[in-house]
């Protein structure tokens, strides 16, 4: 009885499209021998695949051929979804890449080099797919002499339509060269219609070949458990993982482990025993590489993110402001006390988390933007984050698969009792799909961001017309916030609505957070500088907060008040200087910083020429 079963769920897994996850073990003494889930994938195109697991020897893909066709990646898009099929080796579903064949595919084939050295009973199973202009069926073939001949499996088969994905499992057990063979291959030709296609393509996940293992096999370790994302806090405690939750051994032989990190300056990787210590250094993230090895073969290895937030700013009576960002600032740099951040999908949506730190693959940037690679601030083609010197930052998003984004702020709150919040945001290009910039917070690194609200509305920033700007100030931010030692503002650029043509650029600017007063400060620091030839007086002053407009007004009495009749002119914001025409030898001034959302609240600083 328990064999018919097996067979009954062998069958609907060849014929049936709508499953969500294969199954993990194929018979009871079964092993993986190879696996491909082509989630580590490097962008560009690829000339061969290897396995990302091989129990024995080394597995790759190919796509040998003539014409145009290559091969390359297509990272997960929840309108373009990787497969969630035949999901091995603690691997989650909607994540990582997929491998793309593109048209024109009729002048090229697939072929998988993958010895079964040490097994028998072979079998195996992919998922694939193809867009409308892929090619609409595939025929799968194998050979047990390195390719010298060829014995197709079964008979063509339909590729469904993105996004639909079919599993196909394939057993060749009963061929019995097929056992501990060094030289099985596998082949996979492209046939039906589209297949002659200039553009479109068919694409491969999650490939995997199992076997029963020979009895004088020592088999690799396994991977049981992949870690998901990992978050820390700038120069905070220092993550802790068990090894051994993440590795077995299949003959229970002692496991040593290594460690590595992408970015060891960021994240600090040391291994004791079966224990990975993970320190965070640097606001950012790093790829973590963990290897496993059992003295007998070679490393098996596994990777996971680490996203590190910035240290809390603590607070003094100036208070936190951000109001200027050079466009010369070098990748992986970032705010004190901030972090910029990006997405993995298009056009992300308010609800869509942001976990990946800013950062520009170097082969990704625009081939206009070539003489800036390393300088993503820069930058003048696709997605990006750019600096504009005083005017703050800008967000700009083209549809790249890590489509922006959002600013975020991390606080330390212990011993304040209420703080005050100002920005400005801005539209430097309308363009046709609307986005809008929200504040959001949390407590702490693991919860889900929470809408500011004023007046039971959150607090956004919506694209308007080409050059328009709106101050945000005086907003109190919630009394839970207050008295903790972490806590993070976020502000998030994010799609609204529309679904083609460009998207809209939005600024971000003089971000304030500061302690209630009740007034504005002074105008500071104001110089009177006597123009040459007669050409007038230059008035030069800084102010530390974002208003709407300076008034300045003048006067030969030193005990002047102003009033209409010795106003001289407004200066909008963030302009800082004015001319006043008339050049005398005798002069006094004063400049107001004016708000239209609170005309009371003004203070002026005068000087006496």
């Amino acid at each position: 009885m328990k064999k018919k079963l097996y067979l009954l769920a062998w069958v609907l897994l060849v014929f049936t499209c709508s499953l969500s996850h294969a199954f993990s073990r194929w018979e009871d003494d079964a092993e993986i021998i190879h696996y491909w889930h082509f989630n580590s994938l490097p962008s560009g195109t690829l000339t061969e695949v290897e396995a990302d697991y091989s129990a024995v020897g080394t597995a790759v893909i190919t796509y040998p051929g003539t014409g145009d066709g290559y091969m390359d990646r297509r990272t997960h898009r929840a309108e373009d979804p990787v497969s969630n099929l035949n999901l091995l080796m603690g691997q989650e579903p909607d994540q990582g890449a997929v491998l793309r064949l593109r048209n024109p595919s009729d002048t090229r084939e697939l072929i998988v080099a993958a010895p079964s050295t040490g097994f028998k009973g072979i079998s195996g199973a992919y998922a694939t797919t193809r867009t409308s202009n892929g090619a609409t069926e595939q025929e799968l073939y194998y050979s047990t002499n390195g390719g010298a001949n060829w014995t197709q499996i079964g008979s063509s088969y339909s590729i469904p339509e993105l996004p639909d994905w079919i599993l196909r499992t394939f057993d060749i057990s009963s061929d019995r060269t097929a056992n501990n063979n060094e030289n099985l291959m596998f082949r996979i030709l492209f046939t039906g219609e589209n297949t002659d296609n200039a553009s479109g393509n068919d694409r491969l996940d999650n490939f995997s070949l199992h076997g029963i293992p020979l009895p004088e096999l020592n088999l690799p370790p396994l991977v049981i458990e992949i870690p998901q994302l990992q978050k820390a806090i700038e120069e905070g405690q220092a993550l802790q993982i068990e090894l051994s939750d993440l590795f077995e051994d299949p003959e229970n032989d002692f496991l040593s482990f290594t460690a590595s990190s992408s970015r060891p300056d960021f994240v600090q990787t040391q291994v004791f025993g079966d224990i990975l210590s993970l320190t965070p250094l640097r606001r950012g993230d790093a790829l973590i590489t963990v290897s496993a090895n059992d003295s007998f073969n070679t490393d098996v290895s596994l990777q996971f993110r680490v996203l590190v937030y910035p240290k809390a700013y603590s607070f003094t009576d100036s208070g936190f402001s951000f109001d200027a960002w050079d466009a010369g600032t070098p990748e992986l740099v970032y705010p004190e006390h901030m972090l910029f951040l990006q997405s993995d999908v298009n056009d992300p949506d308010l609800a869509y988390p942001l976990e990946h730190a800013y950062y520009i693959e170097h082969d990704d940037y625009h081939a206009n933007d070539s003489g800036s690679i390393g300088y993503p601030y820069q930058l003048t083609g696709r997605s990006r984050l750019n600096g504009l010197g005083e005017d703050g930052i800008s967000f700009i998003n083209t549809g790249r698969g890590r489509d922006l984004g959002g600013a975020l702020l991390a606080l330390n709150t212990v011993g304040e009792e209420e703080l005050e919040l100002g920005w400005l945001g801005g539209t430097l290009l309308r363009n046709n799909r609307v986005y809008a910039i929200r504040v959001q917070y949390r407590i702490g690194i693991e919860d889900e961001f929470t809408d500011l609200l004023i007046n039971d509305s959150p607090v956004e920033y919506l694209a308007n017309d080409d050059g328009h700007s709106q101050i945000f100030s005086e907003l109190p931010l919630p009394a839970e916030l207050m008295g903790q030692e972490y806590v993070q503002l976020l502000w998030k650029y994010y799609h609204v609505s529309g679904g083609s043509g460009s998207r809209a650029q939005l600024r971000l600017d003089d971000i304030v957070v500061q302690r209630p007063d009740d007034g504005f400060p002074p105008v500071t620091d104001l110089s009177i500088i006597k123009e040459p030839e007669g050409d007038g007086i230059l008035l030069d002053w800084t102010y530390s907060k974002p208003v709407d407009r300076f008034l300045i007004y003048g006067s030969d009495d030193p005990y002047f008040s102003p009033d209409a009749e010795n106003f001289l002119a407004a200066v909008d914001y963030p302009q800082t200087q004015y001319l006043d025409p008339e050049s005398q030898d005798r002069r006094f001034y004063i400049v107001i910083a004016e708000r239209d959302d609170s005309p009371a609240k003004r203070n002026s600083a005068a000087k006496r020429f």
